[in-house]
């Protein structure tokens, strides 16, 4: 899990890419975002790779550290099993964020990264 290098002024808005490539079907995954002081998210995390109805992103500020938790899950059984994310690389979820004029231009931070395969088992 990566995200794309990418430059935003004072001020302004810009959307930013978490990418994966992975070699493991899995079903949901959870990862912690850092952002650097004077970043915001503005609006929603988006999805890019979920099996359209089938899969719930949440996100949520952890009061005890101040991270973004994501938190990706099937919402529901397809044809008797928790179905995967779609794809093996590229786009897993986009977001925007705004930099204001406290900005000090470093870089966002993902860890606490765990992957779940529709048997349960966790990378």
């Amino acid at each position: 899990m990566a995200i794309n290098p990418f430059h935003i002024y004072k001020g302004y808005t810009q959307e930013i890419t978490i990418d994966l490539t992975n070699g493991i079907d899995f079903s949901g995954f959870q990862a912690d975002l850092t952002l650097p002081a004077g970043l915001t998210v503005v609006g929603d995390f988006t999805l890019k790779r979920g099996v359209e109805g089938n899969h719930v992103l949440q996100s949520n500020v952890l009061r005890s550290t101040g991270k973004t938790r994501l938190l990706c899950y099937p919402s529901d059984k397809v044809n008797g099993t928790m179905p995967n994310l779609t794809g093996n690389s590229g786009a897993l979820v986009t977001f925007t964020v705004q930099a204001s004029e406290y900005f000090d231009d470093s870089e966002i931070k993902v860890d606490g990264i765990v992957f779940s395969t529709a048997n349960g088992d966790s990378y």
